[in-house]
């Protein structure tokens, strides 16, 4: 059957860190990807996704965690086996990542796009003005991600200085009423705590 990720709530699902887990390995920015936890000792994430209404399994991947928290990546001898490495594309700690990310402001319904633009760690000039030439408006280095709509970096700009206090204060609150047990906030509902305070993302997976 169809998902509704607003009417779920953390206690129920786990956090969704198998849909987290689903789309990292079979479509990052999918939202149509879900994941179910499946295992008690060797847990695993059982991947579906929603097409016409209907899931359709994808395969299982492992369940994330990591034995111990670190600041950054962390050194390769203390990496778990089923951690992520950081992708260079998105994240790179010396800002070498070659792309850049852009969008033809003048198209309706435009959406962006990453571009290979030859970026140094020393300079990436060159690479803006070549995509400028074209009619772009170049939005930030990196490749595009979940946040790269023009919409959602003006969220950024404009909740700069309370982002995190606000956010903090509504994941409490959800964490809170889930991990209690007795009223369990959903999904949707820790979505109004944050459009209530201003930030108020694209929620339709445009980027």
């Amino acid at each position: 059957k169809s998902v509704d990720d607003d009417l779920e709530t953390g206690r129920a699902t786990g956090y969704w860190s198998c849909d987290r887990e689903c789309r990292w390995h079979f479509g990052f920015f999918d939202r149509r990807i879900h994941g179910r936890l499946e295992g008690f000792f060797n847990k695993k994430c059982e991947c579906e996704v929603e097409v016409a209404g209907e899931l359709q399994g994808l395969g299982e991947v492992a369940y994330p965690f990591t034995s111990s928290p670190f600041v950054g990546p962390p050194p390769l001898s203390e990496t778990f086996r089923n951690a992520r490495p950081f992708d260079p594309d998105y994240w790179a700690n010396d800002y070498s990542t070659p792309y850049l990310c852009a969008i033809d402001m003048g198209m309706p319904g435009a959406t962006p796009r990453s571009y290979a633009s030859n970026c140094t760690v020393h300079s990436c000039s060159a690479g803006k003005a070549a995509l400028e030439a074209r009619g772009l408006t170049v939005l930030h280095c990196g490749k595009c991600g979940a946040c790269s709509m023009p919409s959602d970096i003006q969220v950024l700009w404009d909740t700069r200085e309370s982002i995190t206090q606000q956010m903090t204060a509504c994941a409490t609150k959800f964490r809170v009423s889930n991990t209690l047990g007795f009223r369990p906030q959903t999904l949707g509902e820790m979505k109004q705590c944050l459009r209530e305070v201003g930030i108020q993302f694209s929620d339709d997976g445009r980027a």
